[in-house]
This record gives C-alpha cells, structure tokens and sequence, in this order.
C-alpha cells in the first residue's frame, strides 16, 4: 500500500513535535527536585514507548524511518 505524501508530512510533523517534547522534558530535568525528576522520566519512558510502537510498524506499511524524520530520535532520546 502506497501512503500519500499529506500522510507522511503529518507523520513527519507528530515526530518533530515528539522530538521537542522529548528536548523540553530533558532540559527541565537538569532543573528539577527529586518528585519531579522522577515524573520527568515516565514521561520519557512513555515516549520511548510510543516511539518504539511507531518504529515496529513502519515496515508493516513501507514507510522508511528517514521519510519521516524518525531516524534521528534514537540521538534525541539519547538511546545510542
């Protein structure tokens, strides 16, 4: 199945939001007490989790990670 190109710029979009999120969320970390750093980091684990959800299906559907900006996040999410 061939996805349009609307489709993937909106996919492209979602991850650059997410890769902001995920820059916000560690820069306050640095700033942050103990309550919070441990609230900052489910966060982080809950995006990993989405991101690794995205991940496993972008075969499915022949969509490579470059098209849409997602194979730059393992460096954002600091997973390398």
């Amino acid at each position: 199945m061939k996805y349009s190109q609307d489709f993937k710029n909106f996919l492209k979009d979602v991850i650059s939001i997410l890769k902001d999120n995920i820059r916000d969320l560690k820069e306050k970390r640095m700033f942050a007490d103990d309550n919070e750093k441990d609230y900052i980091a489910a966060r982080l684990f809950s995006y990993h989790e989405i991101i690794s959800s995205i991940k496993s299906q972008l075969s499915e559907y022949n969509i490579s990670e470059e098209e849409i900006g997602l194979n730059e996040i393992d460096d954002v999410l600091g997973a390398k």
